[in-house]
């Protein structure tokens, strides 16, 4: 590995950091949603819940459009210095071009896969952030009284500001009609 390190030049030690970042947001998400699928009460998201599902897309996004980037400069600049050797050289060895476009194309390769790697988890991640939202909402709504049993103000003086008769609906047993039974089952197991 050392020695592809080497070949691709002084960009890819940047690259190699973005991946690392990458993996560690990567593996910090399964660990968000594994403690999310493994919650008592799973389809209520709270305040916290309801940012942290998307918390550093951003961070991915930007490695998603950087690392190509990175890669394409690195193999221009590792292909320049080998122009710039074969010219001091003054005889042109095709063998030593060779070796210098093979490894120009390094930071390329590394900086490609990064960005797949990246783009299939912000994809996955996005993907359950908008189920978790879409579920979170259908069970909110379900959940929600009609609005005749909703409770009403009770006066017991006028000058008394008015108390409100507040029951959860979910302790009550609210119906969940409007989820499908395999959201019931994955909520409310």
């Amino acid at each position: 590995m050392g020695e592809y390190i080497q070949a691709g030049g002084s960009l890819m030690w940047p690259l190699l950091f973005l991946a690392l970042i990458s993996l560690a947001i990567v593996l910090e998400r399964i660990v968000f949603w594994t403690r999310l699928r493994r919650r008592q009460n799973r389809a209520q998201l709270g305040a916290e819940e309801f940012l942290a599902i998307r918390r550093y897309k951003a961070s991915l996004d930007m490695i998603l459009s950087s690392a190509p980037l990175l890669g394409i400069l690195g193999t221009v600049l590792q292909i320049g210095r080998t122009f710039q050797g074969i010219a001091a050289s003054g005889l042109p060895d095709s063998r030593a071009l060779l070796v210098g476009v093979a490894g120009a194309l390094t930071p390329t390769v590394l900086g490609l896969v990064l960005a797949l790697f990246t783009l299939i988890a912000v994809q996955l991640l996005e993907r359950q952030a908008n189920r978790a939202q879409e579920v979170s909402q259908k069970y909110a709504a379900a959940a929600q009284p009609p609005e005749e049993s909703r409770p009403q103000p009770q006066h017991a003086c006028p000058d008394e500001p008015a108390k409100i008769n507040v029951e959860s609906p979910i302790r009550r047993g609210a119906s969940l009609g409007g989820l499908s039974e395999k959201e019931k089952r994955f909520f409310l197991s």
